[in-house]
């Protein structure tokens, strides 16, 4: 048993999350397209310490490439869970809460971007993500120095991954 409660965050629950799991200007970001009404951030919690989160962007795809080839699909962003918390199953419960609530509102996939080179490809693998046949996308990056005041944008090559829900 995880002992684990994934749910979605408010404006209320960013102060636990970042003094937790850091990430502010990201979290404060993604709390603005939540209130815009582009997509939900689910935060992951043992008791009242946060251990994970991810956003589910349910607005148009910023890449023209994900517009043309996945038009309406929500894309899973920034999949994080706290190191202590690694390797315990969080991350994989909180995809597949996302995939539980994503099919419930009627969506039939999900998407993701994943730098060719990371690790947890192999997590993704697993949960039945494919590579689809369309290339790299180049696309802009939210990057969090570590302060949580300083936000910048960087290109980012990455990976489409796609499941089916």
């Amino acid at each position: 048993m995880l002992d684990l409660a994934i749910e979605p965050a408010d404006e209320g629950d960013l102060p636990r999350l970042t003094a937790a799991l850091g990430h502010r200007s990201f979290l404060d970001k993604r709390m603005e397209f939540t209130r815009q009404g582009h997509g939900l951030l689910l935060a992951a919690s043992r008791g009242a310490l946060a251990v994970g989160f991810v956003y589910l962007w349910l607005g148009p795809a910023h890449e023209a490439e994900l517009q043309r080839w996945l038009p309406g699909v929500p894309i899973l962003n920034r999949l994080f869970v706290g190191k202590p918390h690694r390797r315990q199953g969080v991350g994989t419960a909180i995809v597949e809460e996302a995939a539980r609530l994503l099919r419930e509102a009627g969506h039939k996939q999900v998407a993701l971007g994943v730098d060719p080179h990371n690790g947890v490809r192999r997590l993704y693998d697993r949960l039945g993500f494919r590579e689809w046949d369309h290339g790299l996308v180049t696309g802009r990056a939210d990057a969090d120095l570590g302060s949580g005041r300083v936000n910048r944008h960087q290109e980012e090559t990455f990976t489409i991954l796609v499941r089916d829900l």
